[in-house]
């Protein structure tokens, strides 16, 4: 999947040889990877540039003065970010992640269907009736 969305992005570039933002399109290709690969899903990034993905993708890529100081707090101690009440992350980003998780879990059960993805392999490892502790880290 990864190589031939890496030839979809720049083979329109190569044969017309303008200019382009490497970068962006670098962290286009890689939310479309981790979307496909943990979730099963298509975020389309390059093609839908208005999609709420490139958004969430923008958030987490440029995250400015507050992330930084999460990401030291945490860094630093992680129950400082309890402290003084600070979420890890953006209350956008935390709510689409959610969303995303809860929406596709939903589907799967309605549907049966079971995809060699992350989420399939946490779904399964949640629903495992082992006592062991490891799987109850997904419930």
């Amino acid at each position: 999947m990864s190589l031939e969305r890496a030839k979809s992005i720049f083979r329109p570039f190569a044969d017309s040889g303008d200019f382009f933002d490497a970068k962006q399109a670098m962290k286009h290709f890689v939310l479309d990877v981790i979307g496909m690969c943990a979730f099963s899903l298509k975020f389309n990034t390059i093609e839908d540039a208005t999609s709420f993905h490139n958004e969430v993708q923008a958030t987490m890529s440029d995250p400015g003065r507050k992330m930084a100081l999460r990401t030291a707090l945490r860094l630093v101690n992680p129950k400082l970010l309890k402290l003084f009440r600070l979420k890890e992350f953006p209350e956008k980003v935390e709510k689409f992640f959610y969303e995303l998780l809860r929406g596709a879990e939903k589907t799967r059960q309605e549907t049966k269907f079971h995809r060699g993805d992350l989420l399939q392999l946490m779904l399964d490892t949640r629903d495992q009736k082992d006592d062991d502790a490891s799987c109850k880290l997904f419930t």
